[in-house]
């Protein structure tokens, strides 16, 4: 993903781009604890933004990631 891109990919939006992992071609994004959807209606969510933004094909999964696994997220 281009820079320009990463840094624009989710303003006007609940979530906050966090850090992206180019060798798995994977970012972390984070939304407030106080936000008030389910995980479920989250990750729609966060789908339907990066389908705006990026093309749907490049979207494999999504996946909750605890705050124990935030350091190993790129490794």
């Amino acid at each position: 993903m281009e820079k320009d891109i990463r840094s624009d990919l989710f303003s006007q939006t609940p979530f906050q781009l966090r850090t992206s992992c180019n060798s798995k071609n994977s970012f972390l994004v984070a939304v407030r604890a106080d936000y008030p959807k389910r995980v479920y209606q989250i990750e729609d969510e966060l789908k339907t933004v990066i389908q705006n933004r990026i093309s749907s094909d490049h979207i494999q999964s999504i996946h909750t990631v605890s705050a124990v696994d935030l350091e190993s997220f790129c490794q």
